[in-house]
């Protein structure tokens, strides 16, 4: 049942928009289906009551906005379908000051035009819209049009209409330009927090988390094309001993150091992530063995061909790399597992070292 509903307030667009503009899609059909019934109950009225000009009239304004419906299902153009929808309601809403109604209220249906175009349209386009129905009501109020049968208003009443239709316009205006500005604080927002969840807090890099759908995507890819790709498992050699000698602090500063090195070294295309306390996961797109290694070598050589200047200390750190080759249709943990094992006989034979796993060919 609540599928159905949706599906209907949103013609049948649910899920292929944003969430943004569903709401407004929503609120646009529910707005349209409130003013047929409206628009259908008072035409049987006066159709009933012999007034057949009026009846008609707003069986027209009604079957628009059934077409426009239907407009919006076959075609998905949610754009065109809010301007469908504001132009009928301007209109209905001239007919409405031209004709008068009854005790001169037909000027009164014009409030909700502002709201509803400024919501729908945006500022800009929503604006014209507002200005161009400002401009009608005036040349009809002020118009020489007594003798074709248009209402005529006491001058006090059209000031008075007039003056509130401008601030219902500027408040609509106002609260439009107040969520357009809340709702991209908003965006940015959710991108500052949605970065922050993929970011190690301390380097900058990729985190865990992130990396992990890194490898999902490269592993898709791979299926894709065919085409293998490396990875790289780094570690930081003796780290412990940077603590225990230096503090804590000073082995945050290495590894914030050592990450930027690190990413310096590295091709455009190719991902790092701190894949624990001093580990570092690396990805090598549509690389080879034989590539691996070589980027393993060059990152050896960028780490420990120069010494790092912490708190005025001069400190010679190294790596050790364990490198596996993941084919098309391999297990992602089982060639995580092999880098490590890669790295811990790197560990076992002296460090500072590349490793690669075992029964892997260039």
């Amino acid at each position: 049942m609540k599928t159905t509903v949706t599906d209907w307030l949103t013609a049948g667009q649910h899920n292929r928009l944003g969430k943004h503009i569903e709401r407004n899609i929503q609120l646009a059909v529910l707005y349209s289906f409130v003013g047929v019934i409206q628009f259908l109950l008072f035409a049987i009225f006066f159709l009933f009551a012999g007034r057949f000009s009026h009846g008609i009239a707003l069986l027209f304004f009604a079957f628009f906005l059934i077409f426009s419906y239907a407009y919006l299902r076959l075609t998905g153009n949610h754009r065109r379908y809010f301007d469908m929808v504001i132009y009928m309601m301007a209109l209905f809403c001239l007919y409405m000051v031209c004709l008068g109604g009854a005790h001169s209220s037909g000027p009164l249906w014009t409030f909700f035009v502002p709201l509803l175009a400024s919501y729908l349209q945006g500022l800009r386009k929503g604006a014209i819209t507002i200005v161009t129905l400002l401009a009608m009501i005036l040349l009809i109020f002020y118009g020489p049009w007594s003798t074709l049968g248009i209402a005529q208003y006491p001058n006090i009443f059209k000031v008075r209409f007039l003056g509130a239709l401008t601030m219902v316009c500027l408040m609509a205006f106002t609260y439009e330009y107040s969520r357009k500005l809340a709702h991209q604080e908003l965006v940015m927002l959710s991108e500052k927090l949605e970065q922050a969840a993929k970011t190690d807090e301390l380097t900058g890099l990729s985190n865990r988390r992130d990396m992990k759908e890194k490898l999902r995507y490269e592993a898709s890819r791979s299926a894709r094309s065919q085409k293998p790709f490396c990875l790289l498992l780094a570690d930081i050699d003796d780290f412990k001993r940077i603590n225990d000698f230096h503090g804590h602090d000073a082995g945050d500063l290495a590894l914030q150091a050592i990450s930027r090195r690190m990413t310096a070294s590295l091709r455009k295309q190719d991902v790092i992530a701190r894949w624990g306390g001093e580990e570092f996961l690396i990805l090598l797109p549509e690389s080879g063995v034989e590539e691996g290694h070589t980027i393993a070598e060059r990152l050896l050589k960028t780490i420990a061909g120069q010494p790092f200047h912490i708190q005025d200390n001069s400190l010679q750190i190294s790596l050790s790399i364990g490198l596996a080759r993941f084919d098309p249709g391999s297990d992602m943990e089982k060639t995580i597992s092999r880098a490590d094992q890669a790295l811990y006989r790197a560990k076992n034979r002296g460090k500072k070292r590349v490793e690669t796993a075992s029964n892997e060919a260039a």
